[in-house]
């Protein structure tokens, strides 16, 4: 695996701002894995202070989740549709309140 300090910094920031792919950074950088790459671009967002997105860094599964407004995820079988068979309300939810029969 690389280590940041045998990758031209520089070469790697000017790259993810032409919009290179995770992939492409990959493998011209000769990184082993997507956390090779992650760390080497957190630093260099921390010391430019800016942020970057680089395509292929977040998986579309994450993209398309929702999430609270606290940042937590919902799982997808928690927004299925009201008529979808996994939105059942319980048994005896139905009746009104104070209604005994």
């Amino acid at each position: 695996m690389t280590q940041s300090a045998s990758i031209d910094m520089k070469q790697l920031w000017d790259r993810a701002r032409e919009g290179a792919s995770a992939d492409e950074l990959m493998e011209e950088f000769n990184l082993a894995d997507t956390a090779s790459l992650k760390n080497n671009l957190q630093i260099l967002m921390q010391e430019k202070q800016q942020e970057i997105n680089v395509p292929g860094l977040i998986g579309a599964g994450s993209l398309s989740q929702d999430y609270t407004a606290q940042g937590v995820r919902v799982p997808s079988e928690m927004n299925a549709a009201p008529d979808d068979d996994t939105c059942r309300k319980p048994s005896g939810t139905d009746k009104a309140a104070g209604d005994s029969s």
